[in-house]
């Protein structure tokens, strides 16, 4: 079957950027992930819905503004927040289309966290800290509440979903698949899976969430020895997202989110260690960088 999605990553890193020669190979923009329809040949088509809009957004906005003037048409765009916390939203002050008359940007986020989001995004786009404000943007800009019902928002050949997620003062995540139906994206990158909680229920509700996606973008942040000093931070482990991945049947697991001192080397060896745990189950375990580019 011919790919229906194309997701490319654009910041992998969170909760701080991280350059330098320590993280080139993965890169150091914290999380932004573009995805778009795809025609039979998997060449990326359409209005792209983006995921989060940390660092990793500016070099998106960049490309979307130059494809805009070429085709001379505006920029359409779908921004998809998990939540207001900063290395989610840091870069949209730098996203060139908000400021390109006629482009239409909507930003999405789940109806509980809305109005967090809003006054993050306008707390940042202010004077003393930032010289333009939101209200003053020459793009046609709207901020839509989802709800974590499973009900989508269509977006021309894409529906999003928002589903509920683990992390201090409340996140979501997202699922992006065709409007007319067929493999799944699902995208976690700030998710607490806490195996070691005892609660089942929390964990057979994500795998609800999680079931059958074609890829799955979760937080692993951290190594398991690190968890029990780690515990109520709202980020997992890549044996937990491993694990998740396994018993969802997911088909692909892209580990996401990597730790902002974790050098390339060191995320090198912990994706070794996750394929091998994954190793003869048919699940796809890979490590996001920028500029990666995946077919669904």
């Amino acid at each position: 079957m011919p790919p229906a999605l194309s997701v490319r990553f654009w910041g992998v890193r969170g909760s701080i950027p991280a350059p330098g020669p320590r993280t080139a190979r993965y890169g150091g923009n914290t999380p932004c992930v573009e995805v778009r329809a795809a025609d039979g040949a998997g060449v990326a088509r359409g209005a792209p819905v983006v995921l989060d809009a940390g660092t990793g957004i500016r070099a998106l906005g960049e490309r979307l503004a130059r494809e805009a003037r070429a085709a001379g048409a505006p920029v359409e765009a779908t921004v998809c927040l998990t939540h207001a916390h900063w290395d989610h939203v840091q870069g949209l002050p730098f996203f060139a289309p908000l400021y390109e008359p006629g482009a239409r940007v909507t930003t999405v986020a789940a109806r509980a966290f809305r109005d967090a989001v809003e006054a993050a995004l306008r707390g940042q786009m202010r004077p003393p800290v930032f010289p333009v404000g939101w209200d003053d943007l020459a793009a046609d800009v709207a901020l839509a509440a989802l709800p974590t019902d499973g009900v989508p928002l269509v977006r021309g050949a894409l529906a999003v979903s928002a589903l509920e997620a683990r992390h201090p003062g409340g996140a979501a995540g997202f699922r992006v698949a065709p409007a007319a139906g067929g493999d799944a994206v699902v995208y976690l990158p700030d998710n607490e899976i806490a195996e070691g909680s005892g609660d089942g229920a929390w964990r057979d509700a994500l795998l609800t969430s999680v079931r059958g996606a074609a890829l799955l973008v979760h937080d692993a942040t951290y190594l398991p020895d690190e968890l029990p000093n780690r515990g109520g931070w709202g980020h997992s482990s890549w044996d937990e997202a491993v694990r998740l991945a396994l018993d969802a049947g997911v088909r692909r697991l892209a580990l996401f989110h990597h730790f902002a001192e974790r050098s390339d080397d060191a995320v090198d060896d912990l994706l070794d260690r996750a394929r091998a745990l994954a190793d003869g189950s048919g699940l796809t375990v890979l490590a996001a960088s920028e500029g990666l580019v995946l077919h669904v």
